[in-house]
C-alpha cells in the first residue's frame, strides 16, 4: 500500500484516539456484502502488491492457495489464518464467511502515525472491491470507529456505539 503523494489522513488522531486505546479486546475491518470474486480479488492485490504475509493451516505455515474458494473449503475440517504485515500493522484473516471480509488488529498498534497506514489501506481496500470499508470495535460491526465510503471517497469518523 502507497499512499498517494500529498495526501493526509482525514481522520483526525485526537477524535479516535481513545478507539484505539488497549481494553483486552481487538479491532475489525469490515467489508459487508462481499462475494467470492470480492474476496479473490482480495487474495491477488495481496501476491500482485507482495504484500508481506503468511498463511497458516491449523497453525501450522502453509502455502496461500492461489484461488479463495479452497481456502473457504479448508474451513470444512480446518482453521485458516491470513496474517498480512502492511507498512507496520498486522492484519488477520480468518476466512469466517464468504459474505463478510473480515481482518482485526490489535489496537495497540495504533498510533498518531500508523493510523494514517490504517485509513490508506481501508481506502485501497474500498477502491479496489468499489464496497464502504468500516473499522470497528471488536464483534460489534455497528460500533463504527472509521468508515470509508467508496463511492464518494469520504473517510469518517463514526459515533455509533453501542458500548
Amino acid at each position: 500500500m502507497t499512499l498517494k503523494k500529498g495526501w493526509r489522513s482525514p481522520v483526525d488522531w485526537e477524535a479516535v484516539r481513545a478507539d484505539f486505546a488497549p481494553d483486552g479486546a481487538w479491532r475489525d475491518v469490515y467489508v459487508f456484502d462481499t462475494s467470492a470474486s470480492d474476496w479473490q480479488l482480495f487474495i491477488n492485490m495481496i501476491r500482485e502488491r507482495r504484500l508481506p504475509m503468511r498463511f497458516f493451516v491449523d497453525g501450522e505455515d502453509a502455502e496461500l492457495p492461489s484461488d479463495v474458494m479452497e481456502i473457504f473449503a479448508l474451513w470444512e475440517a480446518h482453521s485458516p489464518l491470513l496474517r498480512l504485515a502492511v507498512r507496520g500493522l498486522d492484519l488477520n484473516c480468518h476466512f469466517f464467511t464468504e459474505d463478510q471480509l473480515e481482518l482485526d488488529l490489535d489496537p495497540e498498534m495504533i498510533d498518531e502515525h500508523r493510523v494514517v497506514e490504517l485509513v490508506d489501506f481501508i481506502v485501497s481496500l474500498g477502491d479496489l472491491l468499489k464496497k464502504d470499508v468500516v473499522v470497528t470495535y471488536e464483534n460489534v460491526p455497528t460500533a463504527e470507529i472509521i468508515r470509508y465510503v467508496s463511492t464518494t471517497g469520504v473517510v469518517s469518523v463514526g459515533r455509533s456505539h453501542d458500548s
